[in-house]
């Protein structure tokens, strides 16, 4: 296959039916059938469920349009790393299991990138509800960070000039702290970054999403990974501040205290992970406060 123009690169864990939905979605839509525009990249992270069956068979279907790697024991979030390095196309996609594109979508993003010079495109999936198609540019990563805030954990918004990718010197540095595609966007982030607000995409639900503990990835991690950016000048200050209040809001208190009960994340350490970061912030025992009490009033008691 021809260096395509979009390489679709999936990091995956055993999730194997949710995979094969996209997986069916991405190799049914005509751009894919039709021309040697897009690839699609998978790198299975030693899957011990149906991943490795499902994977070869759409492989052997499309043979010169898949690229099917499996790890041969779990490198956890070094899997993002990978399954970029991987790829052939002019752009890089991440694009997380759960995800299936809406119809045209596909379409869409190749139109779009066939004329892009960007080193950093990332696709919000729609911010602002009023914007048929919203693409802004970007001079740095402190301005671009503001615009997407915590959104910018979401891996299936990366996308990357390969070219760009290959000469990042140091692509893994954060890999062990969950957030390594936020080190790459800050990385390439020197020469501007795009945003396109377009909803392109469909994230299926996962059963008892979780796994993790929100308070170590998001409070502990991911805040590491920010302050790490700040100190290299990245972020201000002023930013950064902002940046981690919504990320208690939005993220760690949201997913922690879980009062539906819809997660399965884990629930312990809410102060040894987040302390570090937010003990001079007021607003950061308020919010704890008000938590507790709802989830206290709701589910007649609470452990942290």
């Amino acid at each position: 296959m021809a260096n395509p123009i979009l390489s679709i690169c999936i990091p995956t864990k055993n999730r194997s039916e949710i995979l094969e939905k996209a997986l069916e979605n991405i190799s049914s839509d005509e751009i894919f059938i039709n021309t040697d525009k897009v690839e699609i990249v998978i790198s299975d992270n030693c899957s011990d469920d149906n991943t490795q069956n499902i994977c070869l068979k759409y492989k052997s279907m499309f043979p010169d349009k898949i690229n099917y790697v499996r790890q041969e024991f779990d490198i956890q979030d070094k899997n993002f790393i990978e399954v970029l390095n991987y790829s052939k196309g002019k752009y890089i996609k991440l694009s997380n299991d759960k995800i299936t594109y809406k119809p045209n979508s596909i379409k869409k993003l190749v139109q779009f990138l066939e004329n892009q010079e960007s080193n950093i495109i990332f696709f919000t999936n729609k911010i602002d509800e009023n914007c048929e198609f919203n693409s802004k540019s970007f001079k740095n990563f402190n301005d671009f960070i503001q615009y997407v805030f915590y959104k910018i954990t979401w891996i299936g918004g990366l996308c990357i000039k390969r070219e760009s990718f290959e000469n990042i010197k140091y692509k893994d540095r954060f890999s062990k702290l969950n957030f390594t595609q936020i080190d790459i966007m800050a990385q390439l982030s020197k020469e501007g970054v795009t945003v396109v607000d377009e909803e392109f995409m469909d994230v299926a639900e996962v059963e008892k999403y979780g796994g993790y503990n929100p308070a170590k990835v998001f409070g502990e991690n991911l805040i590491t990974v920010l302050s790490i950016l700040k100190d290299e000048k990245f972020l201000t200050k002023k930013v950064y501040n902002k940046l981690i209040k919504s990320i208690l809001i939005n993220l760690i208190n949201k997913y922690y205290f879980d009062y539906k009960k819809k997660y399965s994340f884990k629930r312990t350490g809410y102060f040894r992970y987040t302390y570090k970061y937010y003990w001079s912030k007021p607003y950061y025992y308020l919010c704890y406060t008000f938590m507790s009490i709802k989830y206290i009033i709701k589910n007649k008691g609470y452990h942290v």
